[in-house]
């Protein structure tokens, strides 16, 4: 049947309408095929991408069987919705990236094959949830596979070392309370071995273990802590054989490891900031640092865990003894795995020896112990070490140089107040003293209540005071002391006075005028400077930075003056030897202080007859002395005082000088 033209339509235009219908027609399916395809690689194009890292603990050690427990390659294997699936083998290195997959959830766990190609660990399940066009990642943490392994432990020691050995010892699985383990202990060695039918359950574990010595107890004589893996059928050895280092200077043996054991880390962590010897009563900062990053830390002290150590630094040492030998260790946790890394240190031992004075009263020049003194109050050095002596009894200035030479700077030996030539000038019951850098020496000439000053060229003369008690401000002579004791002299030549009577802190400058600057009246009470509250405050030490630090003597404290305040230190108030924390440690009427450029301080707590130290972080420890009254040479815990005054200490801060003012002797303390 032909088309029907329209009525009056020329027939060649219908046919061009007709053809371009056509066009257009076509033009439309190419479009539709065009998108299609279009669509078919959008669709394409957003399938979803997972990024999968792996734990790699190559070149890692820890305690561990003797197997190849080195990861060479993982399978990792993936399940997805509708019954999609991936599996990866062989995978090299510690990251793999899979593509094309169907969006939803997936489970995703991979294992770890040795170069024997077994498996020896297994990450547990992670679920992770895919969209369209998204890339995630996921951290796949593999540990060693369930069931049962064994353990054996064992050590040894020389015989001459230990008289009654004992062992304490724990096992103890992450997050979770420890399980002692009982050594058999036959003659010089110990052995522990699990039972060979339960075994242990696999996994990562931390090994507690402490050698005692029952005929010594007390600090233990050797410890170790650390991370124990256990694999599947396999058994886990540790040995230590121990040999004898020395007998330290307490009579404790010295055991070192003889031969290091088999040991393989998962994670491996390295100690930082730590030393092999530390000052009596100063802190080390140890920084503990792991690959891969732990999320959490437990830290040990000598096989003993250290309360509120979680972070990856540690602060440690000014509570420790004189002399004592300590192992220092960190387990870094990760999930399922852990390491740990270990510090061994000493505590430097402190010994004291008389440098100056036979010990009987008098006032000899002479070298060393054939001069005499007599009841000694200060002490003070200069910058070169050469050391300056109020000799109290003797109403006399005496110096020490470095070979241990006696002689007399100035005073006749007889009371007076008498200015001039140093061979004329009298002093009366000096008690303390302090050099300018430039060599002047000021005395606090505590009975004429008068500050002197000496001078390179051999005068005395008086800096300020009347020489009648009272309590004055005021420029030279106008001023007033009362039984002045304390003196320290800043960088700018101020000097800073403990006027004991008046219970108040003064201010000198070098042309002697005299300020108050802290104190009120006799009590105790903190607070701004000149409302504040001292009981015969005895002795001042400036720090670096310009802080004061004042022994209140009546008070049993220790004070601080800074920017108009006044707090306390250290002293419970009561009378005690007690150390520890500052505010609780006690103290009986201290008399001296000096301060190192760590900021520690020492204190002469003389009626204690101690030597105390105070650290930056607040801890109070006993350097020296036996407490009673006496006199002796010798190791910290054997030594004795007998009313120790001032103190001093030596330009590098290695040895502090103490007036042994009842034994009439200077003495040194080596620390």
């Amino acid at each position: 049947m032909g088309s029907t033209v329209p009525q009056g339509m020329p027939r060649s235009a219908a046919l061009r309408r007709r053809q371009l219908c056509a066009g257009l027609i076509a033009l439309c399916m190419l479009s539709m095929l065009m998108a299609f395809s279009s669509c078919k690689g959008f669709f394409h194009s957003q399938g979803a991408r997972l990024e999968i890292r792996l734990s790699n603990d190559k070149n890692a050690r820890n305690l561990a069987p003797a197997l190849d427990l080195d990861i060479v390659s993982y399978d990792i294997h993936g399940s997805g919705p509708n019954g999609a699936s991936f599996d990866a083998g062989q995978v090299k290195g510690a990251s793999f990236v899979q593509t094309d997959l169907v969006p939803g959830d997936w489970s995703i766990y991979a294992e770890g094959r040795n170069a024997q190609g077994d498996i020896m660990v297994r990450s547990h399940t992670q679920t992770v949830t895919l969209s369209i066009g998204e890339t995630r990642s996921v951290y796949l943490l593999c540990v060693p596979l369930a069931g049962t392994g064994h353990l054996s432990l064992s050590l040894s020691w020389p015989s001459e070392a230990l008289i009654e050995p004992r062992i304490e010892a724990a096992l103890v699985p992450l997050d979770q309370n420890p399980v002692p383990l009982e050594f058999t202990i036959s003659g010089n060695s110990a052995q522990w071995t699990s039972d060979p039918q339960e075994g242990i359950a696999t996994g990562c574990y931390t090994l507690e273990l402490r050698l005692l010595d029952d005929a010594r107890p007390g600090t233990p004589i050797w410890t170790k802590v650390e991370t124990v893996m256990i694999y599947k059928d396999a058994l886990t050895e540790g040995s230590w054989p121990l040999t004898l280092q020395e007998m330290d200077s307490s009579g404790f043996p010295v055991l070192v490891l003889g031969v290091k054991a088999n040991v393989k880390k998962p994670i491996a962590i390295e100690l930082s900031g730590g030393t092999a010897e530390l000052r009596a009563g100063s802190l080390m900062t140890v920084q503990a640092s792991g690959a891969p990053v732990p999320d959490s830390w437990r830290w040990y002290l000598d096989g003993t865990a250290v309360n509120g150590a979680a972070g990856s630094t540690l602060s440690l040492g000014d509570t420790l003894k004189p002399g004592s030998a300590h192992a220092l260790t960190v387990i870094g946790t990760r999930g399922d795995i852990a390491g740990s890394a270990e510090l061994r240190f000493r505590i430097r031992t402190v010994r004291v020896s008389t440098l100056a004075g036979s010990g009987a009263s008098g006032s000899l020049d002479g070298i060393g112990v054939e001069a005499e003194f007599f009841s000694p109050i200060g002490i003070a050095a200069d910058a070169a070490g050469t050391l300056y002596v109020a000799d109290t009894n003797n109403h006399k200035i005496r110096k020490i140089e470095a070979g241990g030479a006696v002689s007399t700077v100035a005073g006749t030996g007889l009371q007076g107040s008498t200015d001039g030539l140093i061979t004329i000038a009298k002093f009366k019951f000096p008690r303390d003293l302090a050099v300018s850098a430039s060599g002047i020496i000021y005395v606090a000439d505590s009975g004429n209540h008068k500050i002197r000053k000496i001078t390179a060229d051999g005068m005395v003369s008086t800096l300020a005071g009347s020489g009648t008690a009272g309590d004055l401000d005021g420029t030279g002579t106008s001023a007033r002391f009362n039984n002045p004791s304390g003196i320290a002299i800043d960088a700018g030549g101020n000097l800073y006075v403990a006027d004991t009577g008046n219970h108040k802190i003064r201010k000198v400058t070098p042309d002697g005028v005299v300020t108050t600057i802290a104190g009120s009246s006799a009590g105790f009470a903190d607070g701004s400077a000149l409302s504040a509250r001292f009981l015969q405050p005895s002795d001042i030490a400036i720090s670096q930075s310009g802080a004061l630090y004042v022994v209140d003597t009546g008070n049993h404290r220790i004070r601080r003056i800074e920017s108009g305040q006044v707090s306390t230190v250290a002293g419970s108030g009561e009378i005690g030897s007690t150390d520890g924390p500052a505010l609780q440690a006690s103290f009986q009427y201290p008399a001296g202080i000096a301060i190192d450029s760590d900021g520690c301080l020492y204190i002469s707590d003389s009626e204690n007859n101690l030597i105390r130290k105070i650290s930056p972080a607040g801890k109070v420890i006993t350097l020296a002395g036996t407490g009673s009254a006496a006199y002796a040479d010798g190791l910290y815990q054997s030594s004795a005082f007998n009313y120790p005054a001032r103190i001093a200490i030596s330009p590098a801060g290695e040895t502090l000088y103490i007036a042994d003012s009842n034994n009439h002797v200077i003495r040194s303390l080596a620390q």
